[in-house]
């Protein structure tokens, strides 16, 4: 198995852009047209109707894919090979039926200033971020998954399904959406379709140096190759999200809004295995000293495969193995015998 750096969609190197950045974005860079839903559920267009109004709803389907097209821009670099070759901390260890790598690269002041192209405001302090690359057999079997799931959790269903299989989500909830039916966007010379984009706040437990617990409000957004097994799952910090009427986490004075980041590439390589590549950088916002923060976000991408992973086999025990409750269509009878096979040698 080779052993080189993150290798995503490219492995041209080019810098990243500012959108997908710690320091996060402000509600009036998000396009219009949202569909808000409050505490109760009750959905909320957000986009006026009036002749008069400023923007129309063309328009701002227009503004959408501009948004969208810029984030997956920005998105593609920082999982490729340019971006993590010169990383000289890297860890490698292996899983029960794959192998996972971890690499770490801090980003300057200056080079996230030089990676602004939109006259965004400049950075004033440095971003660390983690990496992982696991690699997994595409087999229903123990310590491994499927693409159907892995597409069925992490592109359908992410943030209900992390509330589920990450134990330090406490809650999650969607509370914006826009509309992105048929929408197809060209991104780095590639064409990407199936979008979603929604607007998600995450309940998370916090180690005990942190006290609080910590309200995470993201721009989430998922887009999948056109013509491939591959997706990307971006999601990107709100820094003012506490101020929208359709905030509860972000609102509530018990817990801290912190910073999460992440950009995630899942894709079936030419050898039939399942490649994950995540990068993330996160903010506690607490006194807590950076180091101790970047400790516990080193930890938790180390752990989060396996964690996943145990998950996965907890939901088939359970028969919650499919949307219909059935086992995917491609687990067919050279896959059941194969699986019988490995659990056999276990």
């Amino acid at each position: 198995m080779a052993k080189s750096a993150p290798s995503a969609t490219t492995s041209s190197g080019a810098a990243p852009g500012p959108l997908v950045r710690l320091e996060g974005l402000s509600l009036s860079s998000l396009p219009p047209g949202g569909i808000g839903i409050r505490e109760n559920g009750e959905l909320v267009p957000t986009l006026p109707r009036r002749l008069d109004s400023r923007v129309d709803e063309s328009q701002a389907y227009m503004m959408l894919e501009l948004f969208i097209r810029n984030v997956l821009t920005d998105s593609v670099p920082w999982l490729s090979v340019g971006m993590w070759s010169t990383v000289r901390n890297l860890n490698k260890y292996p899983t029960k039926e794959g192998a996972v790598e971890s690499y770490k690269h801090t980003f300057s002041i200056a080079e996230l200033n030089e990676m602004d192209t939109r006259g965004d405001p400049e950075a004033n302090v440095d971003e660390t971020w983690y990496a992982r690359r696991s690699w997994h057999s595409d087999l229903w079997g123990k310590g491994t998954a499927t693409w159907d799931e892995f597409t069925r959790h992490f592109k359908r269903h992410h943030f209900e399904s992390e509330k589920s299989w990450c134990k330090s989500v406490i809650d999650s909830r969607k509370a914006m959406y826009w509309d992105t039916i048929n929408l197809e966007v060209e991104a780095f010379g590639m064409q990407w379709n199936n979008i979603s984009m929604e607007i998600v706040e995450m309940k998370h437990a916090t180690p005990t140096p942190f006290v609080k617990n910590r309200a995470f409000p993201e721009v989430l957004i998922t887009a999948s190759l056109r013509e491939s097994q591959q997706f990307l799952a971006i999601s990107i910090p709100l820094i003012d999200f506490g101020t929208s009427e359709f905030a509860v986490y972000a609102k509530d004075s018990s817990l801290i809004v912190a910073a999460y980041a992440a950009i995630e590439q899942f894709r079936v390589l030419d050898s039939g295995q399942i490649e994950w590549i995540m990068a993330t950088a996160a903010d506690g916002k607490s006194s807590v000293p950076r180091w101790i923060e970047e400790f516990f976000v080193k930890r938790a991408v180390k752990k989060d495969v396996a964690m996943y992973m145990e998950w996965v086999e907890q939901e088939r025990r359970k028969g919650q193995t499919h949307d219909n409750g059935l086992a995917p269509e491609s687990f067919g009878y050279l896959k059941a015998l194969k699986v019988k096979m490995i659990n056999a040698q276990q």
